[in-house]
């Protein structure tokens, strides 16, 4: 007991000396962002600041030394670049070193508070002048806007030869708007068609024309909406036949599938089946796929579906038949995840020092997660149509997976075995038809009452070499 007592003592110093470590470091921190990190002065409850690496920061004197204005270090995302910036490289920068000066002013969130701020004064310019004859605009000082943002004085305006009512006139305003300012200009230097036309925006024959502008505009804004509309709709029309189209393209290539599926179901006896992915004849000498595809995008498993004979979009399930001697080889693959989680354990001494002893020994335990999400049977075929086959699988299936996978072994064995027999001699033979297609078609003489069903059942017989 005395021994658990010296060991519990040296844990708790080891806390005990931790928690000094982090406090102390804590106070360092706090203490270094009581002052400025690269000139030192102190840092008070009004200082202007920015945050850098490493958590120190910078005062606003430091950081308009450094070439930023105010609207620059207060903008939200200069704030959050500044956070990757150093205090070593900052006072390099105040120090004269014009590479990391030029680093930081070059910054993109830099560059463009700066864009923003010239635009700004540039828009502030062309309001506190006259754009044609550079006076400055008092707050009083009568003037009128261009549609450009610039202004005309009332001298300019009155060497036009207007009153004061006329250009505060609101068709003048309206109709003064919208002119160039080299219209402007060019009627101040003498030009008298530019002249009479600003003359006459107040009068009344002017606003008629006005009116009748304004409604060419709307008319033309609206035609252009409606072709917008029209072409908008046509899109969606055709849009619409294509999707219909391949719905129709789909739905035959379906039918056709299924009617060749329903003459092979007619002659096809599973002897072994996986799940309704795959199944065997091993009387026939055939094996036979489900060739759906979309029932767990509405909500249906692959082995409900099957179990519930339908296929993946919900109707008459489909397969394709082959024969065995198509087989050449085959191979299993999974899709899967691993997930490592680790913890750390104070060994023996757990159960009365918890994770404080775990953290003093770093021992840790790690356990690794593996969840197989799909597995695909893939079958390599002597089709040249149609070389390769890939069963899926669900993940949680893994035991038909690989059963199915066996069974295409045995039957590549036997394949093999077969094509090892030494070959006969080379003879002109007609063209090999296969015992699948015979199958069928002496299937279809019976349904037609050509053949008896002892005749059937004999030819049946010799095909299958019974």
């Amino acid at each position: 007991m005395s021994f658990l007592k010296k060991l519990g003592d040296v844990a708790n110093k080891a806390k005990e000396a931790a928690t000094s470590t982090v406090q102390a470091a804590n106070e360092q921190i706090q203490a270094s962002k009581k002052e400025c990190a690269t000139c030192g002065n102190k840092i008070g409850f009004l200082t202007v600041y920015r945050e850098i690496d490493g958590g120190g920061r910078v005062c606003d004197k430091c950081l308009e030394a450094l070439g930023l204005t105010m609207q620059q270090y207060t903008d939200t995302t200069v704030t959050e670049d500044l956070k990757s910036i150093s205090a070593d490289d900052i006072k390099q920068a105040i120090g004269g070193d014009t590479d990391k000066q030029a680093h930081i002013l070059n910054l993109q969130s830099v560059k463009n508070v700066a864009e923003k701020e010239a635009a700004k004064a540039t828009a502030q310019a062309q309001k506190s002048m006259c754009a044609t004859c550079g006076d400055k605009l008092g707050f009083m000082s009568l003037n009128c806007e261009l549609i450009s943002g610039e202004r005309v004085c009332g001298k300019c305006l009155d060497k036009m030869g207007l009153s004061s009512k006329q250009y505060t006139d609101t068709a003048f305003v309206q109709g003064f708007m919208v002119m160039p300012l080299e219209d402007v200009q060019l009627a101040l230097d003498g030009d008298n068609d530019k002249l009479e036309y600003i003359l006459n925006l107040s009068s009344e024959m002017n606003a008629a024309e006005l009116k009748a502008e304004q409604e060419a505009n709307e008319a033309r804004k609206k035609a252009e909406r409606e072709a917008k509309e029209a072409q908008k709709k046509a899109e969606l029309e055709a849009e619409e036949a294509r999707i219909k189209a391949e719905n129709e393209a789909r739905d035959k290539e379906i039918q056709a599938k299924k009617e060749i599926s329903d003459k092979f179901a007619s002659i096809f006896v599973a002897s072994k089946s996986f799940g309704g992915y795959v199944a065997f004849d091993d009387t026939n000498k055939m094996w036979r796929v489900n060739t759906s595809i979309v029932a767990k995008a509405q909500g249906l498993g692959m082995l409900d579906s099957m179990i519930a004979g339908l296929d993946r979009a919900g109707t008459e399930a489909i397969y394709e038949y082959y024969d065995y001697n198509i087989v050449m080889d085959v191979n299993l693959t999974e899709d899967a995840t691993e997930k490592t989680t680790t913890k750390s354990k104070g060994g023996d001494l757990d159960f009365l020092f918890g994770d404080t002893m775990g953290a003093l020994t770093s021992d840790k335990v790690s356990t690794t997660k593996k969840t197989i999400n799909s597995l695909t049977v893939m079958v390599t075929t002597n089709n040249i149509s149609n070389p390769t086959i890939y069963i899926n699988f669900d993940g949680d299936d893994s035991v038909h997976a690989e059963q199915c996978a066996a069974v295409f072994k045995i039957i590549k064995s036997n394949n093999e075995r077969s094509n090892a027999a030494p070959a006969p001699q080379a003879v002109p033979v007609a063209p090999q038809v296969s015992v699948a297609d015979e199958l069928v078609k002496f299937k279809g003489l019976l349904d037609a009452g050509v053949l008896t069903q002892d005749e059937f059942d004999k030819k049946k017989a010799e095909l299958l070499n019974l």
